[in-house]
C-alpha cells in the first residue's frame, strides 16, 4: 500500500512542466540573427553595437547564447568578416563576464559544427566539395579559424570546455582516421584543401587542453613516429602532409634541442607548400592558434649558405637549418625581447648607433640600410651566425673591434644577454656541415649595472671596459 502522502507527492511531480529549455527572448534572437547577418558581409558598427548589447545582456548565460549559435551556424555559414567580428566580440569585449558567456558558447557551437560539417562531407570526398563550393571553404576554414583563436586567446573559456571540446575533436578524428590522423598523406590535388584545414584541426587540438597533454594528443592525431618524438620532447607539432625527410626532422629537432623552449613560443613548424598553396605560393588555410614558423621546403642536403663575412674564411651552414634557427629565433625576439623593455631599448639603441652601414652589423652581407627599415630581423639575423659558430661569432665581433667597429661585439653581447635569460651564464653552440649541433654554458660576469663586462669559454677569456651607458670602451 502507498502512503496517502507520497501519491501527493508523486501528482505534484507529474503536473510540474519540464524544465525551460535555454534560449533567447524571441525578439533579441532575431535582432541578434539579423545583426550576424549583416556582419557576416563585412564591418557594421550599428550591428556590431546591437550585437554587444544582446551579449551583454544580464539574463542570458553561455547556455542561452550556446543554443543560438548552434541553430545560427546550422543555417548560416561563417564568413571570414564574421569570423573576425565573433573573435573580436568574444576576445576584447571589457566586461570579463561577457567574454566568458561567449566563449563557452562559441566554442560549443562552433564544434559541433565543425564536427557536422566534416562527417557530412568526408564519407564521399571532402576535397571536391571544398573546391567546388568556396561557401563550404570559407565556412569550414573561418570556423576553424574562430575556434582557434578561442583555444588560445580565450582565457575565460573553462577547462571543462576545454576538455569537452577535445574530446568532441578526438572521437572526430577516430571517426575518419584515414583522411584526419597524421600518418595519413593526403593528396593536394585530389583533395585540395584538406590537408591545409587538417593541419589547423591539430592546433586547435593542441591549444585547447590546458595544461597541453602530450601524449593524449599523439594518441588522439596519430602523430608516427619523429613527429611523435618532437612533440613529446618539446611540445612542438610539424605541419606538413609528412612532406619532410628523416634529415629535415632531425634538423628540427635538434635545433629545438639547443635553444631553450623558455626563450620563445613556438608550437608548431610548418611547411605551406605540402599543405597545398594558392597560384602564387599563397597559403590556403595560414595557420592560425599559438606561435609557430613556417620554412621552405628545401632538404638538408641541397644548399647551403655562409653566413659569415668571405673574408673569414669558408663556413657553410645548411640552408635549411639556417632557415630554422632564424625563423626560431624570431619567436625569440617577440616573447623575450618585446616583452622585455631593457632588451627592446638595447636593441633600437644598437640599431640607432650602427646606422646603415652593413660593416656596423655582425651579419654584413645584407643590403645598405636593411636593419633600420627591418629593425624586426637584427636579433634573427645574428642568430644566423651565433648558432652556427659561436666562438666564431665572437672572434669576428673582435677583429671588428680591433679595426675600429665597436658595434658588432655590442650586438653579440647583447644576443649573449639575451640566451643568458639574466643569470650569469650564457650558451655558445657549434653546428657542423651535416646540421648536428652542440651547445654548452659558458660563464659570464656583469659589472653593478648587470651589464655583461666578461666572458669565458673554453680556450678564451675576455674582459670589457664599459662606460656609463654601457658600450665597450675601445
Amino acid at each position: 500500500m502507498i502512503p496517502r502522502g507520497a501519491l501527493v507527492l508523486a501528482s505534484v511531480l507529474v503536473l510540474l512542466p519540464p524544465p525551460a529549455v535555454a534560449s533567447l527572448a524571441p525578439d533579441d534572437a532575431s535582432d541578434l540573427a539579423a545583426s550576424l547577418e549583416v556582419l557576416a558581409r563585412g564591418v557594421d558598427a550599428v550591428a556590431a553595437t546591437r550585437a554587444a548589447e544582446i551579449y551583454a545582456r544580464p539574463g542570458y548565460d553561455a547556455a542561452d547564447l550556446a543554443e543560438f549559435f548552434s541553430g545560427f551556424f546550422d543555417d548560416h555559414p561563417c564568413t571570414d568578416p564574421l569570423f573576425q567580428s565573433l573573435s573580436a566580440a568574444a576576445l576584447t569585449t571589457p566586461s570579463e563576464e561577457t567574454r566568458e558567456r561567449l566563449q563557452e558558447a562559441l566554442a560549443s557551437a562552433l564544434v559541433a559544427s565543425i564536427d557536422a560539417t566534416l562527417r557530412t562531407h568526408l564519407p564521399d570526398g571532402l576535397g571536391p566539395a571544398l573546391a567546388s563550393d568556396p561557401a563550404l571553404f570559407e565556412d569550414l576554414r573561418s570556423s576553424l579559424w574562430l575556434l582557434a583563436d578561442l583555444a588560445w586567446q580565450g582565457e575565460e573559456l573553462s577547462i571543462a570546455s576545454r576538455r569537452g571540446s577535445s574530446a568532441r575533436l578526438a572521437r572526430l578524428i577516430a571517426a575518419h582516421p584515414e583522411v584526419l590522423r597524421k600518418e595519413a598523406t593526403i593528396s593536394v590535388v585530389t583533395q585540395p584543401r584538406v590537408a591545409a584545414l587538417r593541419a589547423q584541426l591539430f592546433k586547435v587540438l593542441r591549444d585547447l587542453p590546458r595544461p597541453f597533454d602530450r601524449e593524449s594528443f599523439v594518441a588522439d592525431a596519430g602523430f608516427p613516429g619523429p613527429y611523435a618524438e618532437i612533440v613529446r620532447r618539446h611540445g612542438v607539432l610539424v605541419l606538413e602532409n609528412n612532406g619532410f625527410d628523416a634529415r629535415q626532422l632531425d634538423a628540427i629537432d635538434q635545433v629545438l634541442t639547443a635553444i631553450p623552449a623558455s626563450l620563445h613560443r613556438i608550437t608548431h613548424v610548418s611547411q605551406y607548400d605540402f599543405l597545398g598553396t594558392r597560384p602564387g605560393g599563397e597559403p590556403e588555410v595560414p595557420i592560425r592558434g599559438s606561435p609557430g614558423v613556417n620554412l621552405f621546403a628545401t632538404r638538408v642536403g641541397e644548399r647551403h649558405d655562409e653566413p659569415f663575412p668571405p673574408e673569414t674564411g669558408p663556413r657553410p651552414v645548411r640552408t635549411f637549418c639556417a632557415m630554422l634557427q632564424h625563423e626560431i629565433n624570431h619567436g625569440v625576439d617577440e616573447l623575450t625581447i618585446t616583452h622585455d623593455p631593457r632588451l627592446a631599448r638595447r636593441r633600437d639603441e644598437l640599431i640607432a648607433r650602427a646606422g646603415s652601414d652593413p660593416l656596423q652589423y655582425l651579419r654584413s652581407n645584407l643590403p645598405v640600410g636593411f636593419y633600420r627599415d627591418n629593425p624586426q630581423e637584427l636579433f634573427a639575423s645574428i642568430a644566423n651566425v651565433y648558432l652556427s659558430d659561436t666562438v666564431r661569432t665572437l672572434e669576428l665581433a673582435l677583429a671588428a673591434l680591433d679595426e675600429g667597429r665597436v658595434e658588432p661585439l655590442h650586438q653579440f653581447l647583447w644576443f649573449a644577454d639575451v640566451y643568458s635569460q639574466g643569470t650569469d651564464s650564457t650558451l655558445f653552440f657549434h653546428q657542423d656541415e651535416e646540421c648536428n649541433y652542440s651547445a654548452y654554458p659558458v660563464r659570464l660576469r656583469r659589472d653593478g649595472a648587470g651589464r655583461i663586462d666578461r666572458i669565458v669559454w673554453p680556450g678564451g677569456d675576455r674582459r670589457f671596459q664599459l662606460d656609463r651607458d654601457g658600450n665597450v670602451v675601445p
